[in-house]
């Protein structure tokens, strides 16, 4: 960051970030209301905030020839004109264009999501640690804010429509901030200097993109279960429904400091397998802990443990994307291929533990699910923090010199 250029690239993907899960942690608020409101369903209200990871699973195998094409600056601005537009659109329409609306703004989420470790291993490229460390923060912080006070903004303005609307702020400020990236002459379609673009092989030919894939898609699993059921297994061990409720803010807020923490650590690294091992260890601990703890005390500790562990993993995935890949172009490709295999995988995580405890009618076996998977992305995870690039040396370890 030696001059104002970086400092307003820098802002505006720290903006970027902010609308990459803040509209949907909104709207998971808001459920009730807009169920009531638009006289949906519960299945049918669950469903607006399964749509967003759909739109993850299927436009991020698109983005990365998107980018090719167009830029991945251009890319980028057209995916926070969707996300803008699918915020208004599902916001002051009925049923069918909250829906609409949902999806065209996941799209534009997906290319953010896709795109900016790309633009970090770009512009930033012996920064990769710090700044994803700021990026995923600042997902987390407005993630957080979104889910808070999503309801105190519906009541205040009298209407579950203009909360919604109201995040819209950042996706406009995203927009305003990144114009001056979308006017430079130098276009990344033409790939960056020293990285000459077209000769790159395809990510999905690599072992090791197949283990970055598997460790993200089954880290999203852990997460998105978490999300949509801890509060609900604190309560089944004893916790009271008040009780429960704090569980997922302080799952949420836990989060930040192994997100920022983590990414910084793996960037000076020799390698990133130590991280992986304490990472998912606390994932081991946190999901023993509510599968053989009770009362309040021990509860409290496992979301801890399980916070800690999903800031850290989510974090060190999306660095390890950057250090693995070779270059900018290649850290798109792969970005695209994980987050297109995770999601499509986490996407079935909240419904898939649902169905096994209304089958059981306990939570034990979803717990042994996720100690499974946590398990399985910390092997996967194993063999992503080996310190090599996609394809050197056939993919065998390269050690540092």
């Amino acid at each position: 960051m030696k001059n104002k250029k970086n400092w307003l690239l820098l802002l505006g993907l720290i903006l970027f970030s902010a609308n990459l899960r803040t509209p949907i942690t909104a709207v998971g608020s808001l459920v009730s209301y807009i169920g009531a409101d638009l006289n949906l369903s519960s299945a049918v209200s669950g469903f607006i905030t399964t749509i967003p990871l759909v739109a993850f699973a299927v436009v991020s195998f698109f983005v990365g020839r998107m980018s090719k094409r167009l830029g991945m600056e251009r890319t980028m601005f057209y995916g926070m004109l969707l996300i803008l537009g699918g915020e208004i659109l599902r916001s002051y329409t009925g049923a069918v264009g909250l829906f609409a609306g949902t999806a065209i703004m996941g799209c534009g989420i997906a290319v953010g999501n896709v795109l900016i470790p790309g633009m970090i291993k770009w512009k930033f490229p012996t920064k990769i640690g710090l700044l994803t460390a700021i990026y995923t923060t600042a997902m987390a912080v407005f993630s957080g804010i979104g889910s808070g006070f999503s309801v105190p903004l519906a009541e205040a303005l009298g209407s579950w429509r203009h909360s919604l609307c109201f995040w819209a702020i950042f996706a406009i400020l995203a927009i305003v901030i990144w114009l001056p990236q979308i006017t430079k002459k130098n276009s990344q379609s033409a790939g960056p200097a020293g990285h000459p673009s077209g000769k790159d092989k395809s990510v999905y030919k690599s072992p090791l993109s197949w283990s970055i894939a598997l460790m993200l898609g089954l880290q999203s699993f852990l997460f998105y279960a978490y999300v949509a059921w801890l509060p609900t297994i604190a309560q089944s061990r004893g916790m009271s429904a008040e009780a429960g409720g704090y569980i997922g803010l302080i799952f949420q807020y836990i989060s930040l400091p192994s997100s920022f923490i983590i990414p910084i650590l793996a960037g000076r690294a020799k390698n990133q397998k130590g991280l992986v091992i304490v990472s998912y260890a606390c994932h081991v601990v946190g999901l023993l802990g509510f599968l053989f703890g009770q009362g309040d005390i021990m509860l409290y500790a496992s979301t801890v443990f399980s916070g800690l562990a999903a800031g850290a993993t989510m974090a060190l995935a999306m660095t390890i994307i950057g250090l693995r890949a070779a270059n900018p172009r290649q850290a798109a490709e792969l970005s695209g291929m994980s987050q297109s295999i995770g999601y499509g995988i986490a996407a079935f995580s909240p419904m898939l533990i649902g169905a096994i405890y209304d089958a059981t009618a306990s939570w034990t076996i979803p717990l042994i699910l996720l100690l499974v998977a946590g398990l399985a992305a910390g092997f996967f995870g194993l063999k992503s923090g080996e310190n090599r690039h996609l394809f050197s040396e056939d993919d065998q370890i390269k050690e540092a010199s």
